[in-house]
């Protein structure tokens, strides 16, 4: 799915997928070919098409299945999420599992690559905890650790001298998941790291 382009890094695709997305205004499903870039999203019906755009600095937040109320079935709920901006949600089935890991995962990089302005902590947050939520798939760890600027980036917000203690806390977390050294467990809701080596062994 993967296909790169000389030119500008605003014109190289990142991930391109084909998902099938449920209309703004009337709700019917379309099969939509999605291309991500280093600022923007965009889908169009065919790959010559014209195609539409979200920008990257609109989304707040990458919404879990759970939360998306889209009457999708267990099997779908297993392909789709969605991606939130003021006022819409955008509601995505993908078309593998390998799509709807792949492509949550580099989409949430990019935005986290993406300048910080005023409002875009919180986004941070969110986006770094749906990594680690996604963390509990080895193909998304894999994503994350095929390319050091990956590594680079979550190691910037972990080491920023202003940043939230809890957006801190969050990438020093991803840092350990992604490293090995720790376990992540993955109760409902909990974004908790834990270090192997410090968990103690059990008395019988």
């Amino acid at each position: 799915h993967m296909r790169a382009r000389i030119g500008s890094i605003s014109t190289m695709v990142l991930y391109e997928a084909w998902c099938v997305k449920q209309g703004g205004g009337i709700k019917t499903w379309r099969r939509r070919l999605f291309r991500l870039y280093a600022d923007k999203l965009t889908y169009q019906t065919r790959p010559e098409s014209s195609a539409k755009s979200i920008s990257l600095e609109s989304i707040v937040r990458i919404v879990n299945s759970k939360q998306c109320n889209c009457g999708w079935s267990a099997e779908e709920a297993a392909l789709g999420f969605g991606v939130a901006v003021k006022g819409r949600i955008f509601f995505l089935l993908t078309e593998s599992q390998m799509d709807f890991l792949q492509f949550q995962t580099r989409l949430a990089m990019a935005i986290l690559r993406l300048p910080i302005t005023r409002q875009r902590p919180l986004v941070q947050r969110m986006i770094l905890g749906h990594l680690i939520q996604l963390c509990e798939h080895a193909t998304c760890v894999a994503a994350l650790t095929e390319t050091e600027s990956n590594r680079i980036t979550i190691e910037a917000i972990a080491n920023t001298p202003d940043k939230e203690d809890s957006i801190k806390q969050l990438a020093v977390d991803l840092q350990a998941i992604l490293s090995r050294d720790c376990v992540f467990a993955s109760r409902a809701g909990s974004l908790n790291a834990i270090v192997a080596s410090n968990i103690p062994p059990k008395v019988p």
